[in-house]
């Protein structure tokens, strides 16, 4: 049999494109025709013993491009991606195809797709009570409500010679599950001025779906969720900081990516989110290090996480 029927029809707007897979009775090999021209329907008439009378209709099919199912073979499932497809904008496409190499003499239906648009969100988190953020300094550990932390701060102390990680969690981070991320990242305000150069450190996310405060850990069980973390993004030779100014760390959305592609993230979990150096890739000769104001200290100060995706 060589011919086929179009059954169904799944679309995936994204901003700037249009992706959509069909299925098919039969399997073949689909070529869509799609045009931003709305085809103009003429009717065609018959005489009969005479009399013209209404016969059907024809459409012209204009400007047409075209674009063939992502799948090799004959299959019964068709991807296609079209680019560009700008929001609010409206085509019109077919198909046609083969069945073993042949052409079929079938044709789809016309089919007509307004581009809904794709919905853009901001979140901006703080850091918003004692027991959600964390520092260690060598092998002492600092949260509250036991030891509040001084700083929020990542690098190497050539005084005390220790190093220095530190994590934030936010609460209530309301991403759906098929959110895209699209940016992210973490700002701090500086709380002790830093221009020693030469900082190495990373940004991670632990890898757990809902994860608790820092109230009940200590510096061994701090570390162990520091280690049990996502893939990092790297912070490295960030610029000289100045007290009370903010600054702004690299692109994270891989980041969050990770956590929301989790199949149990449920939208209104907490995130925590790590600053560190646990590779210890900053050098050791001298202070190197980035201190930021913890919630403890001036909550009107505190690190901010900020993500935007679409939805």
């Amino acid at each position: 049999m060589n011919n086929f029927a179009v059954l169904n029809i799944a679309y995936t707007p994204v901003p700037t494109a249009l992706s959509f897979i069909i299925e098919t009775n039969n399997p073949c090999h689909l070529t869509c025709y799609y045009t931003d021209k709305e085809p103009a329907r003429h009717r065609t008439a018959r005489n009969q013993r005479g009399l013209t009378l209404p016969w059907g209709a024809y459409y012209c099919f204009v400007a047409w491009l075209s674009v063939e199912q992502i799948e090799p073979g004959d299959t019964l499932t068709h991807t296609f991606h079209i680019t560009p497809w700008a929001y609010c904008q409206t085509k019109w496409f077919a198909f046609r195809g083969t069945v073993a190499g042949e052409l079929s003499p079938s044709v789809s239906a016309l089919f007509k797709y307004h581009h809904p648009g794709i919905f853009i969100h901001e979140l901006t988190l703080p850091v918003i009570h004692n027991n959600d953020d964390a520092e260690t300094l060598g092998t002492a550990f600092y949260s509250c409500p036991t030891r509040c932390p001084r700083n929020i701060s990542c690098g190497y102390d050539r005084e005390h010679l220790y190093r220095i990680n530190s994590g934030m969690r936010f609460r209530s981070v309301e991403l759906p599950r098929d959110a895209t991320i699209l940016e992210a990242n973490l700002t701090w305000t500086c709380a002790l001025p830093s221009a020693a150069s030469a900082l190495k450190s990373e940004i991670c996310a632990e890898q757990e779906d809902n994860p608790p405060d820092f109230s009940g850990d200590t510096y061994s069980s701090f570390n162990d969720r520091m280690i049990n973390h996502l893939e990092a993004v790297r912070y490295d030779d960030p610029p000289a900081w100045e007290v009370d100014h903010e600054y702004t760390s690299p692109d994270m959305s891989t980041v969050i990516q990770q956590l929301v592609d989790r199949p149990d993230w449920d939208p209104g979990n907490a995130m925590v989110i790590f600053w560190e150096d646990l590779e210890r890739r900053t050098g050791t000769t001298y202070t190197i290090r980035r201190i930021a104001w913890p919630y403890n200290l001036d909550p009107t100060k505190a690190v901010k996480l900020y993500i935007k995706y679409e939805s």
